[in-house]
């Protein structure tokens, strides 16, 4: 009771932070409801839509409030990382991946090529994250495992630094952490990995490999030539 009681303003402040970000995002999602369900309006205004309404989820309702579900109960239990305290971050890290695996796991990326294309013909978003989503099977089904292990690992991070430090808001950064470099920092990653690094690497073997053939054409122009 004793422990609780220290622990009791941070989870107070970080619950209420998370709370009130929630809330946040019904109210957007309530007066957005119908447009929400148009793939072309999402298009059209996928950075407003992920400013005001993906990454204030993403980034602060999701760390907070799953923290203080998953991890506030070991940090108050456990004073030290003994043994008992590994089974409780082991158990409360599987608890937090499982759910994991539910969602369409379908990328923002993905969709928005698929409306651009108007690969499916409708504008109807759910519509079309179930076509993505079958369309894609053996990927999404890959996405879900490895979604269930990184959210595991990330409890576990979550729970061991914790625990260590005594500080829930350690944990609700680790979160925020990881969140962030799925959320933003990945894909902008992958995008200067595609054009910063294989577009120009390709290019260059592309142009090379034009050269190497042409005159390896003229040379057996001119040997023809001869005979």
């Amino acid at each position: 009771m004793e422990r609780l009681r220290v622990f009791l303003p941070s989870i107070i402040i970080i619950a209420s932070i998370g709370i009130a970000v929630l809330l946040y995002v019904k109210w957007f999602e309530k007066r957005n409801a119908e447009f929400l369900k148009s793939a072309d309006w999402l298009s059209k205004n996928k950075y407003a839509v992920m400013l005001k309404y993906a990454w204030p989820s993403v980034l602060i309702s999701a760390p907070t409030l799953e923290e203080v579900i998953f991890r506030a109960p070991i940090i108050v239990a456990f004073g030290a990382l003994t043994s008992n305290a590994w089974i409780g971050v082991i158990v409360s890290s599987t608890i937090f991946a499982i759910p994991h695996w539910r969602g369409s796991k379908v990328t923002a990326i993905e969709f928005f090529e698929a409306n651009e294309k108007n690969q499916f013909q409708t504008d109807d978003v759910l519509t079309t994250i179930n076509q993505l989503q079958k369309t894609n099977g053996v990927k999404i089904r890959i996405r879900k495992i490895a979604n269930v292990v990184l959210a595991f690992l990330t409890g576990m991070l979550s729970g061991y630094y914790g625990i260590k430090y005594q500080s829930l808001w350690v944990s609700v950064g680790i979160h925020f952490a990881w969140n962030l470099f799925i959320a933003a920092l990945l894909p902008l990653a992958v995008i200067l990995l595609v054009y910063v690094i294989i577009l120009p690497v390709l290019t260059v073997y592309l142009f090379l490999k034009n050269k190497y053939e042409s005159r390896k054409f003229l040379k057996r122009r001119k040997s023809r030539r001869g005979f």
